[in-house]
């Protein structure tokens, strides 16, 4: 109804649509009421006071509720309400983010106040080719419950993994989860509950090989012995010998 206002005329038009023993007498009356309506010369003013009467005696017996139903008001003004009620109860939990949130609406660079922050994240740069690692991430969260965690790896090829990481029994605030077997370096970001932690990345390096061992005795000199080469399986040592181990 508020937002479809009607002006006098345009309603009288429907009201007289809809009860034709009106006869035109509603629209004619608001317009010699507003002097819309040029009024006969000579014509005696008791028509008009007549036509009035009869205007309102058909009023007293019409039901205006059926030209202008409230139902559409009542409807908005419920709805209203409960956003109202729903908002007043949201501000309430949320009373203590309420600044920070007119912060940010006020351009000021602050983070968006969250249910949950992880406070603690793995520190690790390079892994060796094949190893398993365990991701570890600690977390501050106003919820008790177990939260859904995710880790999500991007691998330099380009295939994506994504880990669950699960909460420890010992320690609720901690959630882990292993990367196994690194085929290569990757790039990952943690997901745990509303927080996320910024994408960081860790190279893979292949561990040294080892392709020959062998080891030199050099023999006390009472012995007058010259020094001796040995190999895996042969390492059996005068006593107070000097032994060099050489790895290639």
């Amino acid at each position: 109804m508020i937002t479809k206002w009607k002006n006098d005329e345009t309603l009288a038009l429907e009201i007289e649509r809809k009860n034709k023993d009106f006869d035109s007498r509603l629209i004619s009356s608001i317009q010699f009421a507003k002097r819309k309506a040029k009024f006969p010369e000579n014509a005696p003013m008791s028509m008009v006071h007549n036509m009035i009467l009869e205007t309102k005696d058909v009023s007293k017996k019409f039901n205006f509720l059926k030209i202008v139903n409230p139902k559409a008001l009542t409807r908005a003004t419920l709805i209203f309400f409960v956003i109202i009620i729903t908002s007043g109860i949201w501000v309430y939990i949320e009373k203590d983010n309420i600044p920070i949130l007119v912060k940010r609406a006020l351009g000021e660079q602050i983070e968006i106040p969250r249910d949950t922050t992880i406070i603690e994240e793995p520190n690790i740069s390079k892994v060796g080719i094949g190893d398993n690692i365990q991701m570890t991430f600690k977390v501050k969260s106003k919820k008790n419950s177990e939260l859904k965690a995710n880790l999500n790896i991007e691998y330099n090829s380009g295939r994506n993994v994504k880990v669950s990481l699960e909460r420890t029994e010992k320690e609720p605030d901690t959630y882990t989860g292993t990367i196994e077997d690194v085929p290569e370096s990757f790039s990952f970001d943690a997901q745990i509950d509303d927080a996320k932690t910024e994408t960081l990345t860790v190279t893979a390096i292949e561990r040294p090989t080892i392709k020959n061992i062998s080891a030199t005795q050099v023999y006390p000199e009472f012995t007058k012995q010259s020094p001796t080469n040995h190999v895996p399986g042969d390492f059996t040592f005068f006593p107070g010998s000097e032994v060099t181990i050489n790895i290639e």
